[in-house]
């Protein structure tokens, strides 16, 4: 079978440091969810708990169990990016956006903490979605960082796979991807559709300034992991 340019630049890119890129990668996940938890148990003192309100469209997406699925898939989702990195600079940009999303986004539940309403679902007919009530509840709901991160990492990823002219079919099971995740967030009932919404709202501002500071960085965009000019597009 032949191997099409794009192929093998993908490759390449996953190849590029890929042991650093993996001790990083795997180092953010821990240090995510002990600030996440964290918050979550210990609100700014004088801070009150808000439940988010339910609108027409939560009302229209029923609760779905097939939808954990595309949900648990953003652990996965989010590490396509960072493991085609193969430039400084993109690397700088990666980490500028996520750093911003997550210092933003639990700021915000520290400041202001959110849940979903009571659902008055009886969850032992999801065992699935069960489970997923009892490892995450439905606090830190607005805004939706399972949203936040799926917009950006489709935003990133979108450019990424320009960059190097995959077929056009993989752009749009890229954005299918986030799009189904956003969707899974509402139809787990983990989050509303206005945390669903504000958290998209955060995903394209994490991505959207960033992509410009980056760029105004004087780091040469030539300049890649391994340090080789051959290997320089």
């Amino acid at each position: 079978m032949n191997v099409s340019l794009w192929q093998k630049e993908m490759a390449r890119r996953f190849l590029t440091k890929v042991m650093i890129k993996g001790i990083l990668t795997t180092a953010a996940f821990p240090l995510f969810f002990i600030a996440y938890f964290w918050v979550m148990h210990n609100p700014a003192p004088f801070a009150e708990l808000t439940v988010i309100p339910l609108l027409f469209v939560d009302h229209w997406i029923p609760v779905q169990q097939w939808a954990l699925v595309p949900y648990a898939s953003l652990w996965f989702y989010v590490c396509l990016p960072s493991s085609l990195i193969w430039q400084k600079q993109e690397l700088i940009e990666y980490l500028l956006g996520a750093v911003f999303l997550c210092v933003l986004g639990i700021g915000i539940f520290w400041l202001l903490p959110t849940s979903v309403p009571d659902f008055g679902i009886d969850w032992s007919i999801y065992p699935g979605l069960a489970f997923l009530k009892m490892a995450d509840g439905g606090a830190n709901a607005l805004p939706s960082l399972h949203a936040a991160f799926a917009i950006y990492t489709a935003a990133f990823l979108n450019k990424q796979l320009r960059s190097f002219d995959v077929p056009a079919a993989l752009r749009v099971a890229n954005v299918l991807w986030a799009v189904l995740i956003v969707y899974s967030t509402i139809a787990t009932r983990q989050h509303v559709f206005l945390d669903a919404l504000a958290g998209t709202a955060l995903g394209v501002l994490a991505y959207t300034p960033v992509s410009k500071i980056a760029g105004s960085m004087s780091a040469p965009a030539t300049q890649t992991l391994i340090a080789n000019p051959s290997h320089a597009k």
